[in-house]
């Protein structure tokens, strides 16, 4: 059985889906856009998750 162009545009409709808001947050915390291509891997949205979370935001004051 082979993966035809209806089920490839659909699997990158999802990427897309799932990469962009992540592409935004990323740029946005001053890290490398690309860095949110992780997501694509399993287990990828926890690591970016961590590092979103203890990074230094521009813009936020020290508590």
């Amino acid at each position: 059985m082979n993966i035809g162009f209806f089920e490839l545009l659909i699997v990158a409709a999802l990427g897309l889906f799932f990469v962009w808001p992540c592409w935004r947050i990323t740029a946005k915390a001053g890290l490398p856009g690309a860095l949110s291509l992780i997501v694509l891997l399993p287990g990828g949205f926890l690591i970016l998750l961590f590092v979103w979370a203890f990074k230094d935001w521009p813009g936020q004051g020290k508590a």
